[in-house]
């Protein structure tokens, strides 16, 4: 029964010639089978879609298949007891992998491989290839042996594929399992005396330029024993070159050239030039909406590039904001980010972000700063520490943050449930691993597949079991566009073979794109491939052979467009770097502006987006800004917020004099703290005369940094200095009521006491995540304290430490105009007293940095950024005195102590001497003139080195130069309060 082919291009001469074969069964016997065979689903439903337009009344008994269901569809007509079909690849990688550690481990190519990633799939597909090839791996052996595959230097890593080959077939047997190429090879055992095709009227098939050995086979085992008809794209033209030889050696029969076409005329070509992808894109999408207005249906276009995949996500979100229905051939990235994170939060060490990510209701705003404000960063432990229930409210929160017991409780319980929950199995199963996730994250195929791989590989431990599940989780995709396949069809060009459109637009036509590069195969290069299909009959496709397909797809896709073509290509990418368009293209075409003003205004208006019109209606001239308002209230919009927002920004870059926008707000009411009966503290003085801005922030605002102390690896400044002044006051309020020991060694048993017990109290409510950073902090802390002790020890003058976090509070003696009821109010960390009267106020600082470079002096009088000492003088002089006691401010000083600048030999103290006192009227005047910048509202930004670790730069305008000179015209030179 003789093969009949047909072959020319694929449009319109294949598909005409399709359809006339097809009506000719039908003529004769209209409910008569037919079975139609073409390369891909897609192609199958493209011609049902023909068959139906050639049998508008209807088309019984006509039955479309790709190559692989009319294999299978053979398969099943005789089913093979005791076997099981087996395509999931995680299962057969697995099996890949197990087979190289178990029979390889003495071989210098294949276990070494298996280390770099990626190899178990690499390896996979090779295997596959030998298999589709029917590649008998005792024969290549032989061959290879024999030196007759060409394999040269690289015969032993070859020799190791082929032995892989021969014990993987062996596996799948032992087993059970039949993989496709299975499949297709029973399909072509039972096709001569299959009753199915017994049955048919004809069997076409349409569109294959090239078929593996296997496939070859089972095309040559149906075409010579039932009524056959090949549809085979190849014609006498240059870009079918790719098609001649398989033409001549593998389709054998009674071959019919079809006749060209007649063509109206060749479709009208537009090539456009983009910079980057997003502007390719988004060209595209402007293209497709002039060729719908100009009466193109949505499902009459289609866009083709060579992959989709560096364009998927990005056709997503471009024809979403253009509303363009599509549907495609690609598949996005659709990873269940809560499944995953619910599987890897306990191996993370439950981190407090990721755990709160998880909770949910309507308090989880109020549990995420409570976690914050606890401190609590990772680790079981850390959890049920420092989580308890009960009324939460710290003191040293300046948002006053206050939460309810019941709250508290709540979220207790759901921290509880959620460890208890994502706490998997340390050892079991693959099957009983997969039960728990079934339980924690619902059911999923990608839970299935690691189920599957008991008795393929060992038992996983619950670590390994969880990573691999949320690897391949991470790696689930899902199709992008419409479900339905309707609107513009987006396809790569496999999937756009012998598809018809009325238009078609071409992406990436740039080199090493489309044509892309292309590689031999590190495993069977195309040397050994040729021998395979010359010596044993083993058609294996040679890889560089597929520069000759690139020009053939190029050729399909652009011959698929019945009216218009549109060719897009990149000038350059998205960095701005040059790109070279692909041989493809023979012109440069129009370029669409990289800038976006040059895109909104050169395109049509009809096919811009609203918020596209509006800012073209921004761009275009005078009265942009009118016209920018009545866009947005034509398309519905909040008009009157957009008028808003464009007066605000364009304020923001006129103005010449600060204002609001600035943080120049003018006169407030209770302007120097949030609650103003508490008092000023001299610490957030100190922050205005740093940067108004930042007292601005931070004491009128209320704004504070939000922790996160999930990623605290090591001890924070804060902690550190914490844990230096606890125990500084427990060391000297241990000596109080008896003599003063001269030295550290005297003092010896109340200093270690002091550090042990302070350590373990720093212990007790901090998870301490590295012991080992922990100890040598901990000697550290502990060495600087000594030396900062034997110094203060050695040199205390006959001052006593008196008192401890004393609470000084008042207003000042000083000459402060209609600013001299203000109350001050602070905690010094130490005063000592002596028994003349005189006193010294000492205050804790870990370390002097960049933050106090000057003499006491200097930084007063002279910059006038040193406010504690003067003021923590002042109110601990009028304290003492209010307590009946005599003090003589000329004999005392206020001071800083750093803790580390001895051990970094260098002076650990400045002073404020008693000639401050004076000197008060001139410390009064830049006291003075603070205040009244606070009261005016005075808070325009000032730069400086601090700039850098501000921890309210996030909200600042630091970096914008209209605001950079407003803010240099608002604010005071602190040097200049003092004159």
């Amino acid at each position: 029964m003789p093969l009949r082919i047909l072959h020319g291009r694929f449009h319109p001469e294949l598909e005409e010639a399709f359809a006339a074969e097809l009506a000719a069964l039908k003529r004769r016997r209209p409910l008569a089978p037919v079975t139609v065979v073409a390369p891909s689903q897609r192609l199958a439903r493209h011609l049902a879609a023909v068959a139906a337009a050639a049998f508008p009344d209807g088309l019984a008994a006509v039955r479309f298949h790709n190559l692989f269901s009319f294999a299978r569809a053979l398969d099943d007509e005789i089913p093979l007891p005791g076997t099981r079909f087996v395509d999931d690849d995680v299962v057969l990688e697995r099996l890949v992998v197990e087979i190289v550690r178990r029979e390889f481990g003495d071989r210098p190519h294949l276990r070494r491989a298996l280390a770099i990633p990626g190899t178990a799939r690499a390896l996979l597909g090779a295997l596959r290839e030998l298999r589709d090839a029917a590649v008998d791996p005792a024969d290549a052996l032989n061959a290879m042996t024999e030196e007759h595959l060409g394999a040269g230097e690289d015969s032993p890593k070859l020799a190791e594929l082929l032995s892989l080959h021969y014990l993987y077939a062996k596996e799948l047997r032992d087993r059970g399992w039949r993989d496709r190429a299975d499949v297709v090879l029973r399909a072509a055992e039972l096709a001569p005396r299959s009753k199915l095709l017994a049955a048919q009227q004809g069997i076409l098939y349409y569109g294959f330029y090239e078929l593996v050995q296997t496939q070859l086979d089972l095309f040559n085992r149906v075409s010579r024993s039932f009524p056959t008809v090949a549809f085979y794209p190849y014609a006498d033209r240059p870009e079918y070159a790719f098609c001649r030889e398989f033409f001549a050696s593998s389709i054998t029969g009674e071959k019919r050239a079809l006749q060209p076409g007649l063509f109206a005329g060749a479709p009208r070509r537009r090539v456009l030039s983009a910079s980057g992808a997003r502007d390719e894109v988004w060209a595209a999408a402007k293209e497709i909406l002039r060729l719908r207005d100009e009466g193109v249906a949505f499902d009459g276009i289609a866009v083709v590039a060579r992959t989709l995949d560096p364009y998927a996500d990005t056709i997503e979100s471009v024809f979403r904001e253009n509303r363009i229905p599509f549907s495609s051939s690609a598949r996005v990235a659709d990873p269940p980010d809560r499944a995953i994170r619910l599987l890897s939060v306990g191996d993370a060490g439950f981190p407090r972000d990721l755990v709160m990510s998880l909770l949910e209701g309507p308090d989880v705003p109020l549990w995420d700063l409570a976690t914050r404000a606890l401190g609590i960063g990772r680790t079981r432990a850390e959890w049920e520490r420092r989580l308890t229930p009960g009324e939460y409210a710290p003191e040293e929160s300046r948002s006053r943050l206050r939460v309810p017991a019941a709250t508290m409780a709540a979220l207790c319980a759901a921290v509880r449930d959620l460890i208890a929950r994502t706490s998997g199995p340390d050892l079991g199963t693959w099957a009983e691993h997969a039960a728990w996730a079934r339980a924690l994250v619902g059911k999923r195929d990608e839970i299935d597949s690691l189920a599957a791989l008991d008795g393929v590989a060992p038992p996983p431990d619950g670590r390994e079991f969880r990573r691999l599940l949320c690897d391949r989780l991470r790696r689930a995709t899902r199709p992008a566009g419409a479900d339905d396949g309707r609107g513009v069809q987006v396809l790569d060009a496999m999937a756009a073979r012998g598809l018809r459109f009325d238009a078609v637009v071409l992406l990436g036509l740039n080199e090493r794109v489309w044509p892309r590069f292309i590689l031999e195969d590190p495993f069977v290069p195309d040397a050994v491939r040729a021998q395979l299909t010359f010596r044993l009959g083993s058609r294996m496709p040679q890889k560089l052979a597929g520069y000759d397909e690139e020009r053939l797809l190029f050729a399909t896709a652009a011959g698929a467009a019945r009216d218009e073509l549109v060719v897009l290509w990149q000038r350059s990418d998205d960095k701005g770097r040059a790109q070279v368009r692909s041989p493809f293209v023979e012109e440069d075409g129009i370029p669409v502006p990289r800038r976006p003003a040059g895109k909104l205004l050169e395109w049509a208006p009809e096919l811009l987006t609203p918020k596209e019109a509006s800012v073209r209606a921004l761009l275009s001239g005078p009265r942009a800004e009118g016209r920018g308002e009545a866009a947005a209230r034509a398309f519905g919009w909040d008009a009157d917020a957009f008028a808003a927002s464009m007066q605000f920004l364009r304020a923001l870059e006129d103005d010449r004099v600060a204002g609001p926008r600035d943080g120049v707000v003018g006169r407030i009411d209770e302007w120097w703290t949030p609650t103003a009966a508490r008092g000023l503290s001299p610490t957030a003085l100190e922050r205005f005369a740093q940067c108004p801005f930042l007292y601005f922030s931070g004491k009128v605002l209320g704004l504070e940094e939000l922790d996160e102390p999930e990623w605290e690896l090591e001890f924070t400044p804060m902690e550190t200095g914490s844990l230096y002044h606890a125990f500084l006051e427990r060391f000297y309020r241990s000596l109080a009521g008896r003599p003063l020991p001269a030295s550290l060694d005297e003092a010896r048993g109340a200093f270690d006491a002091g550090f042990a017990a302070t350590a373990g109290e720093f212990e007790a409510t901090r998870t301490m995540r590295f012991p080992i950073l922990w100890e040598a902090e901990r000697r550290r802390m502990r060495s600087t304290l000594e030396l900062f002790v034997a110094h203060d020890l050695a040199r205390r003058d006959g001052f006593v430490p008196a008192h401890f976090e004393e609470k000084l509070e008042g207003t000042l003696d000083l000459p402060l105009g209609r600013h001299g009821g203000v109350n001050f109010i602070g905690y010094a960390d130490r005063v000592d007293l002596h028994p003349s009267g005189a006193f010294r106020v000492i205050d804790y600082k870990s370390g002097r940095g960049t933050r106090y470079p000057w003499r006491m002096d200097r930084g007063v009088f002279g910059f006038g950024r040193y406010l504690q000492p003067p003021i923590y003088f002042l109110l601990a002089e009028k304290a003492l005195r209010s307590r009946g006691g005599a003090p003589k401010p000329a004999e005392s000083s206020s001071g800083y102590a750093f803790l580390r600048e001895l051990a970094e030999g260098r002076e650990p103290e400045i002073w404020l001497r008693g000639a401050f006192w004076e000197q008060r009227e001139s410390f009064a005047r830049i006291l003075q003139r603070y205040l009244e910048a606070i009261s005016e509202g005075i808070f325009a930004i000032k730069e400086g080195p601090y700039c850098s670790y501000c921890e309210m730069s996030s909200v600042c305008r630091r970096r914008h130069q209209p605001t950079r000179w407003r803010a240099r015209r608002a604010a005071f030179q602190p040097a200049e309060a003092g004159r």
